[in-house]
């Protein structure tokens, strides 16, 4: 028998996560079960769950993607010189979440599953953990500026919230584009980062 290769697999398992993603989107977050993955996807039952347990591996694996996906833009905005203005980094939070993912509630279901029995994805655990990448980054940004680093802590939350209320209203679609909400946001966040 040949042996896997880490590639295989890893094409493997993203294909079963498009594979839920889509009935997510479909069905709900709810409704959607293991059979209904698996028939999506097109793999035998063997197969998928070769890779995953149940829905709520599978779910936590989603969760847990969007959070990498947000902190790595992050982390690279830190990163690079000169570092990027927060009105940037809003843009690119923004822009780096699938359109999808959003306009499908996909996103809110997640969230409204914070908690509950069935699936046990740990939303405070990525809010944390987003909420710590936003500091550094903001930390790095003021320190470049000639800033207190430390000023940037209180900056953190905020931010995060022009996030979440973004996905949220686009979500439920009372927002307006994302162009419109960016230059307001950005306009908010220039008078916020003025008095510190």
């Amino acid at each position: 028998m040949p042996k896997v290769t880490e590639e295989h697999r890893a094409t493997q398992r993203q294909r079963i996560l498009d594979a839920a993603i889509t009935v997510i989107q479909r069905k709900g977050l709810a409704s959607t079960t293991m059979g209904d993955i698996i028939k999506e996807s097109g793999l035998s039952a063997g197969a998928i769950y070769g890779y995953y347990a149940g829905k709520d591996e599978l779910i936590r694996d989603i969760a847990t993607s969007v959070v990498a996906t947000k902190s790595e833009k992050l982390a690279d905005l830190a990163r690079t010189a000169p570092i990027a203005p927060p009105r940037e980094a809003l843009r690119t939070m923004l822009t780096s979440l699938p359109h999808d993912w959003i306009a499908s509630g996909l996103l809110l279901q997640f969230w409204g599953a914070m908690g509950a029995d069935e699936v046990m994805v740990d939303v405070p655990g990525h809010a944390r953990t987003l909420f710590g990448h936003i500091s550094a980054y903001l930390a790095a940004w003021f320190t470049q500026q000639g800033l207190d680093p430390e000023r940037a802590q209180a900056l953190a939350g905020p931010f995060m919230a022009i996030v979440q209320g973004y996905v949220f209203q686009a979500s439920t679609g009372i927002s307006p584009d994302m162009d419109v909400f960016l230059e307001a946001a950005g306009a908010l966040l220039d008078g916020a980062l003025a008095e510190h």
